[in-house]
């Protein structure tokens, strides 16, 4: 199923929503557009996968510079 939710919240319990007697899976995070959302507004995800795209491209192009 696609449907989820993210609560952004100060208690430690997230609500839980039913539809139609199916629970909606409540999740801390998601992407949006390429960027990691979180419910907390923690970047540290975002920036780990950053750095390692950069870094698969770094080592893509090893091969140009080593010749």
């Amino acid at each position: 199923k696609k449907t989820k939710i993210m609560s952004i919240v100060k208690a430690k319990s997230h609500p839980t929503i039913t539809i139609n007697n199916d629970n909606i899976e409540n999740v801390t995070d998601f992407e949006y557009l390429g960027s990691i959302i979180t419910n907390n507004g923690d970047y540290t995800k975002k920036v780990r996968r950053r750095l390692a795209m950069a870094f698969q491209q770094l080592v893509s192009m090893k091969k140009l510079w080593h010749d």
